[in-house]
């Protein structure tokens, strides 16, 4: 339902968030978002599975499908983006083909669960299991969607500001005021990402002391989280403050970097009407 949704309106999606800066940006946008909509419903399927995996008692194996299907895409990408010249496409089908890899390993655990038996009952829906767990989803899906509006405002700004400035204003690098936007919420994802696993990791211990009647432990562990926390931040900050420059390029920002430098070269006042 959501894959049709999306490709339905896929169009006002991308003119929300901004892929609709220019002529060429669209329509890689466009051919990119086709296909990762596509493998929506893989992608979901790994990704529910994947903490229900965890709570089987297999941490290990639910760890193993995710790292499969990231490193067969890492692996895949400069094959089809560059080897068949696939381009945007290539991304995107290498992104997909990930998923499914994931996807099926995760549908291959669910008929060898430790802890539960999956059987046909399983899969009908429940009102007493509906309220227990649509409280705690909800509180997620908010969260997540709070951030993807407040991401979508900022991609608006950036294009209609983004087109008052001489440089950015100009057609061929209308998408550089997004694609460094992307870089910075890139690398804000991951060290989210290392924040989230970090705490995720600490959950099913907490459960067990508290059930334990430990919750002196727990608050140790609470305690523990919350300085390995601050230590992800202060690392993240070091990298962004000390070499930035390096970070962007692996991101492969080259030509952003280059208009940026032109662009204070331009902006910068001429030393002859200086006094």
């Amino acid at each position: 339902m959501i894959t049709a949704l999306y490709l339905g309106f896929s169009k006002g999606i991308l003119t929300v968030f901004g892929g609709t800066v220019n002529e060429e940006t669209y329509r890689q946008a466009k051919e990119y978002f086709f296909w990762i909509t596509a493998g929506i419903p893989f992608y979901m399927f790994g990704q529910a599975m994947n903490p229900i995996i965890r709570s089987d008692g297999s941490p290990r194996f639910a760890m193993a499908s995710t790292l499969v299907g990231a490193v067969f895409n890492i692996i895949f990408d400069p094959i089809l983006i560059f080897g068949l010249k696939w381009g945007m496409m290539g991304a995107a089908v290498a992104t997909i083909a990930g998923q499914i890899i994931t996807a099926l390993l995760s549908l291959w655990y669910l008929a060898h669960m430790k802890a539960v038996k999956v059987t046909r009952s399983a899969f009908r829906m429940r009102r007493d299991l509906i309220r227990k767990f649509l409280p705690l989803g909800l509180t997620s899906l908010l969260s997540q969607i709070s951030l993807v509006a407040s991401m979508a405002a900022v991609n608006n700004m950036i294009r209609k500001y983004g087109a008052l400035d001489p440089i950015f204003g100009l057609e061929q690098y209308a998408q550089i005021p997004m694609a460094v936007v992307g870089i910075v919420m890139k690398f804000f994802q991951i060290v989210i990402s290392i924040a989230v696993g970090l705490a995720a990791g600490c959950i099913s211990i907490t459960g067990y002391n508290i059930g334990a009647g430990r919750k002196d432990r727990a608050k140790e562990l609470f305690t523990l989280l919350l300085k390995a926390e601050a230590i992800v931040g202060f690392i993240a900050l070091l990298i962004v403050e000390l070499i930035p420059g390096k970070l962007i390029a692996i991101f492969g920002a080259a030509n952003e970097m280059k208009a940026s430098t032109t662009q204070n070269l331009l902006s910068a006042p001429s030393a002859s009407t200086s006094v």
